[in-house]
């Protein structure tokens, strides 16, 4: 008797929860719809109450004295929300290691911006003190980031804004065989990031400076000639206004104008008229001196970081380089 009535009591309960979230007639002619809407409203109150807890801890925890705002940033800068980065520029230390994706080489915030082409990000990251000359763990400085990702139709200016803000010009990459930013321009080619590069450097640019096999920029824009011809002229023009010498030969013995005679007979020709206008500029330059000579090779400066094979470098990206 007491078993019934128990059994009556929790019946009457639940009962009196359907009335109270469904209405007695649904109640009473659709008892599984019931039980079914009635799961569904607690489990979206349990976890609406989980969301405001966990949202209100974090809340707590951003106010309290010395918390971490490096995730977000880094968030921030990789996907580009200016307003974010603007306001936690003072919070974090610029200079310090990201990873912009699972796997990739830990980069600066700088980088990371320059990499995606973000150049709002990358103007208030250099206004708030990131260092343009800190390389990648794989030896990519900023100004090489901002140059691999550049894309035809977008502004140049932001490797201006680096060099302005004191980024070597002449500074060699591990990934790419030791070529300076002018050299993976040249190499692409893109004309207009030269140009920048050229006139930015207030001559400081190494223009006839090799890699590590002895290819200078010359050299790249000629053999770029086939993939982009039109842009590649272009490139090949502001390299000889800028000084760079078509007979001086990489380490194989072959000078850009060896290479564009087999490859470019107008770039040849352009060599020969040059050659007839300026024959005692036809002997190898003596290189000037520059501090910023060998930066990115060093292993002294480095001692973490080994030199990567060129053909093991950033398929996606080394394949548009000569």
């Amino acid at each position: 008797m007491q078993h019934d009535q128990s059994i009556h009591k929790r019946e009457s309960v639940v009962i009196g929860i359907l009335k109270f979230a469904c209405g007695w007639r649904i109640a009473k002619t659709h008892p599984c719809l019931t039980a079914f809407l009635s799961a569904t409203v607690f489990c979206v109150t349990a976890i609406t109450l989980s969301v405001m807890v966990l949202l209100g801890w974090i809340a707590v925890r951003q106010l309290l004295p010395g918390y971490d705002w490096s995730a977000s940033m880094r968030f921030a800068v990789s996907h580009n929300v200016v307003p974010r980065v603007e306001e936690l520029v003072d919070r974090v230390d610029l200079n310090q290691f990201y990873r912009k994706s699972p796997g990739s080489p830990p980069e600066t915030l700088l980088a990371i911006a320059c990499w995606y082409r973000y150049d709002e990000v990358a103007e208030i990251l250099l206004k708030g003190g990131a260092d343009p000359n800190i390389p990648s763990h794989y030896g990519l400085y900023p100004l090489h980031a901002a140059i691999l990702g550049h894309q035809p139709g977008l502004s140049p200016d932001i490797i201006g804004v680096l060099i302005d803000h004191g980024a070597h010009i002449n500074a060699t990459s591990y990934t790419y065989a030791g070529r300076t930013p002018l050299m993976i321009a040249a190499g692409v080619p893109f004309p207009e990031v030269v140009e920048m590069l050229i006139s930015a450097s207030r001559g400081r640019i190494g223009v006839n400076r090799g890699d590590v096999d002895g290819r200078t920029a010359l050299h790249m824009a000629v053999s770029a000639y086939a993939r982009a011809p039109d842009e590649a002229l272009k490139t090949i023009d502001l390299l000889l206004k800028a000084g760079a010498n078509p007979w001086q030969k990489d380490f194989s013995g072959r000078s850009a104008a060896d290479i564009a005679e087999e490859t470019c007979s107008t770039c040849h020709e352009r060599f020969l008229e040059l050659q007839r206008t300026k024959p005692e500029d036809t002997e190898t330059p003596e290189a000037p001196e520059d501090p910023e000579m060998g930066l990115g090779l060093s292993e002294d400066r480095f001692p973490d970081l080994m030199i990567i094979p060129r053909h093991l470098a950033v398929p996606s990206l080394g394949s548009r380089i000569g």
